[in-house]
């Protein structure tokens, strides 16, 4: 299986707009179990940071969503 893992970043601050923090991630399953590449609209949910791109697909359910 091939997953998109994403980290979304925001500025640091408005006075500092040059440092950028995490804010959170997300994933995408690329491929569906018959190999075919996963096309169309998602709306993928969002987790705190930092990013854990080694997380078994079984666990994410576990993972802290930002509303």
């Amino acid at each position: 299986m091939t997953n998109f893992v994403v980290e979304m970043q925001v500025p640091k601050s408005a006075s500092n707009p040059d440092t950028w923090v995490s804010y959170g991630w997300t994933i995408l399953n690329v491929f569906d179990l018959k190999r075919e590449m996963n096309s169309g609209v998602w709306k993928l949910p969002l987790y705190q940071s930092p990013v854990q791109a080694s997380i078994d697909c079984r666990d994410i359910n576990t993972l802290q969503r930002i509303p």
